[in-house]
């Protein structure tokens, strides 16, 4: 067998290790994985059925009842989904940040970009958003589970959707560094190009761009100096722009330059992970209300927010090109998953208030849970090594320097092909992961400095902390059961 030719089926794995099971190509056996047996009543962990069955209606505010089934902290006036009882007529729509880069792609950095596993980003550098849709998609969004809970149970953005999406790499170091206020110094040795007339800890978009043009195109006489300070300043403008745009899309931070300076690739970073916990808190950060105000604009790799839409659901989704016609059989020219969603494409305007609409009525056989499957073959390399390393299945703290973001792949497991059983209690309560959110740059109580040295730690034994066990055996009406329960399953949208 070739060895594009991957597939779940021929992954090897052990009873020790059971990350990966195999799992039917077909659509209509994918369906019925996930639907549980008629004669089978398997109980799974969390409360009894007769526990479930008893407890009335599903509650979406803040829960009583022992904190270890709780889902729901927010009080229901702080989270956003409380728009759509309060003004169901409301047009407001969230901003999703996203700009166009720029700076010119030369082959003579492409190199580089490889080396450090960036180069599959350039591909999105040409994308429209769909912002009625998005917005209507993170009203869903909880920040106590990191999940989106729908009417058919939790879905979210996990490390293996960021690995497929965007070709990015997963295992490495964590994303972190020191958080510095002056950073004139190193934007001279290692971009070449001088802070003159604004902020020492990030640098404008369009002064990076108007310094790097000054300097001239790249040739065939170019220096390796040359070479590599361009390469970096080009990656700068690809995080500004599209993997960690902040509340505004016009700068991007300095201290991702120290992790830059050597783009050999010898030193792999987890840039995956801090692209997700990014993302993460961005989410959060847009559904709960802040000083009586919700937030007009989200920053983030919302490209990958888009693309995980449209790859789950059919809402919104534009007419795509075969991907036949989008893969390459050669893996080192193929692109991931994401490209699927590139060229010629037609896209549907639709008011927010009809997406929100859709997403209320969505069920189990509308999700497309494992789309995968069928294109293993075609990923690019990375993306085929990061399978066999499994560690999208960890459920660890995802870093990007101050944000410390958990990931609980646990919750979703119908989108590896498993039957999902009551969740385990998450690892932290809320308040704990309010004392997260507060860790500001730069780091200086002895608590913060502990707390993020912990999830450092965490995130290093990613490999030996796995979301492993007879997932495959899990009762999915128990489970939905308890999940109308303890979670979000409708917006109660006036007139339903």
């Amino acid at each position: 067998m070739p060895k594009a030719a991957l597939s779940r089926g021929n992954i090897a794995t052990t009873s020790a290790d059971r990350s990966i099971v195999d799992i039917p190509d077909s659509p209509t056996d994918r369906v019925s994985r996930h639907r549980p047996s008629r004669t089978r009543r398997q109980r799974t962990d969390g409360a009894s059925l007769s526990q479930l069955v008893g407890q009335g209606e599903p509650s979406h505010g803040v829960q009583d009842g022992p904190d270890h089934q709780r889902l729901l902290f927010i009080p229901p006036e702080e989270h956003r989904s409380h728009m759509a009882q309060t003004d169901p007529v409301s047009q407001f729509q969230i901003k999703f940040l996203h700009a166009k880069p720029e700076l010119e792609l030369y082959d003579q950095i492409v190199p580089h970009l490889k080396a450090v596993g960036l180069y599959h980003c350039t591909m999105f550098r040409h994308f429209m958003l769909d912002h009625a849709l998005l917005t209507a998609l993170t009203e869903r969004w909880r920040p106590e589970t990191h999940t989106f809970h729908m009417p058919c149970g939790e879905m979210t953005i996990t490390l293996e959707d960021v690995a497929y999406m965007l070709g990015l790499p997963i295992d490495g170091s964590p994303v972190k560094g020191d958080i510095q206020t002056e950073w004139s110094g190193e934007v001279l040795r290692l971009l070449g190009i001088e802070l003159d007339g604004q902020a020492r800890s990030y640098i404008r978009l369009h002064q990076l761009r108007k310094a790097i043009s000054e300097q001239g195109p790249l040739t065939d006489d170019s220096g390796e100096d040359v070479i590599t300070q361009y390469a970096r300043a080009f990656i700068l403008e690809l995080f500004g722009c599209l993997l960690f745009p902040y509340s505004s899309k016009k700068y991007v931070r300095c201290y991702y330059l120290p992790l830059l300076e050597d783009l050999s690739g010898e030193t792999r970073y987890s840039w995956g992970s801090a692209v997700l916990a990014f993302l993460y808190r961005q989410l959060d950060d847009s559904v709960l209300l802040s000083q009586g105000r919700w937030r007009k604009t989200i920053g983030g790799a919302n490209i990958l927010l888009q693309l995980w839409c449209w790859t789950r659901f059919s809402i919104g989704r534009p007419t795509s090109i075969q991907y036949d016609k989008w893969g390459q059989p050669d893996l080192q020219s193929c692109g991931p998953y994401g490209c699927y969603w590139i060229g010629n494409r037609e896209h549907r305007r639709t008011p927010f208030q009809i997406y929100r609409d859709e997403f209320e009525r969505v069920t189990e056989n509308m999700v497309d849970w494992t789309p995968y499957l069928a294109y293993l073959g075609w990923m690019p390399e990375m993306v085929q090594q990061e399978i066999q390393n499994s560690i999208w299945f960890a459920r660890v703290p995802l870093v990007h320097f101050t944000v410390v973001e958990w990931h609980y792949p646990d919750r979703v497991m119908r989108q590896f092909g498993f039957r999902q059983p009551n969740p385990p209690p998450l690892p932290k309560y809320w308040t704990e992961h309010e004392k997260l959110r507060k860790i500001k740059d730069p780091i200086t109580s002895i608590d913060d400095v502990t707390s993020h040295q912990d999830a450092c730690e965490k995130w290093n034994e990613r490999t030996r902390i796995r979301t492993l066990g007879p997932y495959e055996r899990g009762d999915h009406k128990a489970y939905m059961r308890w999940y109308g329960i303890y979670g979000m399953k409708k917006l109660k949208l006036v007139g339903n």
